[in-house]
This record gives C-alpha cells, structure tokens and sequence, in this order.
C-alpha cells in the first residue's frame, strides 16, 4: 500500500477535503495535542468523524463490559 493513511493538518477536515476511505487526519493543536478524524465514506461525497466516533460505534457493545473497559484503561495509561 503506498499510500499515506494519515495526514498531519493544523485544521479540522471539511466536507470539501477529498480523501480515501479510511484515510486518516491528524490535526494539530497549539498545545501539543491532537485531534483525530476518519473518512469513512466509501463514495466521493467525504464524511469525516472522530476516531471516538468510530470506536464508540465500532464496540458499543463492549461499552457495559467492565473487562473491556478495564482493559482499555490499562493500554490508556501505558
């Protein structure tokens, strides 16, 4: 794969920034951290979320499991 799956911006993507699917952007903040978004649009109308977004939906289910939750913690504070 040579493309790049992530990209370092200083603003938020817009629904006029054209990515691929999957493509993530990386946008830096003045204190040093980031937010980060997905295109998760398979077409050529972009839709970008967070990547909180996408996890959150991606393991809804897992959110009440108090393993997972647990689990997540640890790797959060690595």
């Amino acid at each position: 794969m040579d493309e790049k799956v992530h990209e370092l911006k200083y603003t938020p993507p817009t629904k006029f920034d054209i990515a691929p699917y999957g493509q993530i952007w990386i946008k830096a903040n003045d204190n040093g951290e980031v937010d980060v978004f997905i295109q998760s649009s398979k077409n050529d109308c972009p839709n970008w979320i967070t990547m909180g977004q996408l996890l959150e939906r991606a393991f809804s289910e897992k959110l009440s499991d108090p393993d997972f939750i647990h689990q997540c913690l640890e790797i959060y504070n690595k």
